[in-house]
Order: structure tokens, then C-alpha cells, then sequence
């Protein structure tokens, strides 16, 4: 970035999915976006990652922070691929959003997909998905000149190619799969992940982390029940476990906890995915969240990261 070498320290983030909210309702509320940003800046994040795109007005406060931007367009990732509805909705989608981000420098790349998954590609014509891939890669580099392109893969998909993206991008978790759990280890595997596929290239890990979902299972990690220890312990474990294996990156998932993932917004339901959060709520009246003890632990290791020459 700007010639220098540049460690991503990034966090997913939601403008827009408190209690009450779900993420394709649209409500711009300023001062909280300001809020939200100053917080991670002063927490020594570098970069926020996120998986749809935000608005114009959400994007200049981006720029205005002074935090760079992992930029997600959101490209249905089920498909169906093969059709030309699905390509055309996807160029059109991916030029609405180009009109406006491809005046900010604070984008560091472009997300234009998260998690495909393997049933979901093959069902949906692969060589469809990569032809659309490769389409909407191509207008990019034409209307955002010198902004580099990757979609957010998941470990199962790491028998896709790597070369005609920008950058590598990786959802990587300690609890699964055996690849880490009962081989390599997490660290062990990425440092093989980075090797194979992003030797050449930038290589970020876009999702990490533990829920917090009630009830606490005991013992180890898993995908939910982790007590607030663990998700401190396991979330820095993970974190400087992408630094050793070569990583250019990584983006703890998540900022807050997402509400609406469990399918009733103004309800917190103990499905795993609403308990990842940094932040919590402790009502849905108070939009403002109070900080997981993993949140200290993060500001004081943001600080402290040497990452050139070694770590």
C-alpha cells in the first residue's frame, strides 16, 4: 500500500445489523457508523471487512476514518450460475456498485463472493461460476484500475484455482475441518494452503474466530458454546497462527453480534452464528453494545504486532 509493505489487521463489520435489523433493510444512521469506526481504529484495526456492499454515504466515512475497506459485493453464492439471469444480474450488481466505490482509495480489494459451497458449485455449472468470476474480475480492473479481486473461499473449496485472482482470501476456523483439527493444526494447514495456492500472492483470511453462544460446552473449541475465555484465548491463538503461517492478514469475525442470523431479529437465539460478536447488546434498545473482555485482548495485541522481519 502506497509502496509499503502492509499487514491487514481487519475485522468483519455490519453497519447496519443490530437488534431489530437485518442487513438488506437499508438504515444509514451517521453518528453510529462514526462511532463504530473510531472504535476500530483506536483498537489498532487497520481494516474492516465486509460482505455486502456499503453505501455511498457509509464509504466516504470509511475513507473519512482513514481505515482501508476489504470491499464485499454480494453475489449470491448458491447460484443458479449457469443462467444468464444470474450473470447479468451479477455484471449489473457489480457496476451499480462501481459507480460510486471506484472513487476511494480506501478500498483495498474487492470481495465479490463469500463461500461458495462445493455442492452449490458443481450443481451450478462450475465453468459458468468461473466465467462469471472472470467477467466481472475483467470490468473491475477496467473501472477500478489497480484494485486487486478475490472472493472469501472456504477451506473444503481450496481445489479451485488461485491464478486469476488478485489475492488469496481464506474463511479459516480451528474447529473444522479434519484437515485442521485432526492433521495439520491451524497454523500447519494455512502455512500448506499458502504454499499451494497463494505462493505468489497476497493471502488474507477473511473470517476467524469463536462464538460465545450460550450454553458453555467444555472442553476445547468448537463452533459455539465457547466461554469468554476461550473466545479470547482461541481468537488470539488464531490470529497470531495466521501471522506464522505466512498470511498477509486476517479479519476477526465478527464486530457485534448479528441478531437476525437465526431468523428473528429482535430476538438473540443461541444458534452459534448471532454469538461471534466483539460486542454485545445487552437489550435491543441500546444500539451502542458493550465490548467482550476479546476485545481488550485484541487492543492490546494490535498494538504490539512486529510482523517485518519476522514475527
Amino acid at each position: 500500500v502506497g509502496g509499503q509493505r502492509f499487514f491487514v489487521k481487519g475485522i468483519g463489520y455490519e453497519t447496519h445489523t443490530r437488534p431489530g435489523q437485518v442487513p438488506w433493510v437499508y438504515r444509514f444512521d451517521r453518528a453510529l457508523v462514526e462511532l463504530d469506526l473510531q472504535r476500530i481504529k483506536t483498537a489498532g484495526f487497520n481494516t474492516i471487512r465486509t460482505w455486502g456492499a456499503l453505501s455511498e454515504e457509509e464509504l466516504k466515512l470509511v475513507q473519512q476514518s482513514g481505515l482501508k475497506i476489504l470491499f464485499g459485493i454480494w453475489l449470491d453464492p448458491e447460484g443458479p450460475f449457469g443462467t444468464s439471469a444470474y450473470s447479468q444480474a451479477a455484471l449489473t450488481e457489480v457496476r451499480r456498485v462501481l459507480a460510486f466505490s471506484k472513487k476511494y482509495d480506501c478500498i483495498l480489494g474487492y470481495l465479490i463472493m463469500n463461500e461458495p459451497q462445493v455442492e452449490n458449485i458443481f450443481k451450478g455449472d462450475a465453468s459458468a461460476l468461473a466465467s462469471i468470476w472472470q467477467n466481472v474480475t475483467s470490468l473491475i480492473a477496467v473501472e477500478h484500475p489497480g484494485v486487486p479481486v478475490s472472493f472469501s473461499n472456504t477451506i473444503i473449496g481450496d481445489f479451485i484455482r488461485s491464478d486469476f485472482w488478485g489475492f488469496a482470501a481464506y474463511n479459516a476456523y480451528m474447529y473444522n475441518p479434519v484437515t485442521i483439527t485432526a492433521s495439520h493444526g491451524y497454523a500447519g494447514y494455512l502455512e500448506l494452503l499458502k504454499h499451494a495456492r497463494a505462493s505468489d500472492m497476497p493471502m488474507v483470511i477473511t473470517e476467524f474466530g469463536l462464538s460465545v453462544s450460550p450454553p458453555p460446552v467444555a472442553p476445547g473449541y468448537g463452533y459455539g458454546g465457547n466461554t469468554l475465555a476461550q473466545q479470547r484465548e482461541g481468537d488470539l491463538f488464531m490470529y497470531r497462527s495466521l501471522i506464522d503461517a505466512g498470511c498477509d492478514g486476517g479479519c476477526v469475525f465478527q464486530y457485534h453480534d448479528g441478531w437476525w442470523k437465526g431468523g428473528k431479529e429482535w430476538t438473540h437465539e443461541a444458534t452459534p452464528e448471532e454469538w461471534f460478536g466483539l460486542f454485545h447488546f445487552d437489550d435491543g434498545a441500546r444500539k451502542e453494545g458493550t465490548a467482550r473482555p476479546v476485545w481488550g485482548a485484541y487492543s492490546t495485541y494490535n498494538q504490539a504486532l512486529i510482523l517485518w522481519p519476522g514475527n
